[in-house]
């Protein structure tokens, strides 16, 4: 039997190596049209990693959002919900934004006076954030971490 080839024995090296090596950065922006009285979702997907919002509103005419997916070198994921441009003027009857392909370690909510909610307007769990009982409806931007 010969000797493994130079390739072979390199294998497992780069293997081990491509393992240990952190993730790539990555950016992916989708805009999507929300309409009042037209329940929808939207969702951003980037390699094993997703961000979704599924919502439904009401009052005014349609406004551009954003939902926006990022990764950094360390593996942190970010995903980004908002209508950049103002303050929006529709109001939220239900919404659910999920992060998928990591563990969610943090999740806040910002209303049209870029205030950030208390607890209680939103219900976190293991990978989403949603609406909660009650809540005032009104919603600028939605942000979700995970790792």
């Amino acid at each position: 039997m010969g000797a493994p080839s130079m390739r072979a024995s390199l294998l497992p090296a780069l293997l081990a190596l491509a393992l240990l090596a952190p993730a790539s950065a990555f950016s992916v922006t989708q805009s999507i049209n929300v309409r009042p009285d037209h329940p929808d979702s939207a969702t951003v997907t980037h390699g094993g990693y997703s961000c979704s919002f599924a919502f439904e509103c009401s009052g005014g005419s349609s406004e551009m959002w954003e939902v926006a997916l990022e990764g950094d070198e360390g593996g942190e994921i970010t995903c980004m919900i908002t209508r950049p441009e103002k303050a929006s003027y529709l109001y939220f009857t239900f919404y659910t934004a999920i992060i998928s392909g990591a563990q969610l370690t943090s999740a806040e909510v910002w209303d049209n006076d870029s205030a950030l909610l208390q607890g209680d307007a939103f219900v976190i769990d293991s990978s989403s954030v949603s609406s909660a009982r009650g809540w005032s409806g009104v919603v600028h931007m939605i942000g979700m971490e995970a790792e």
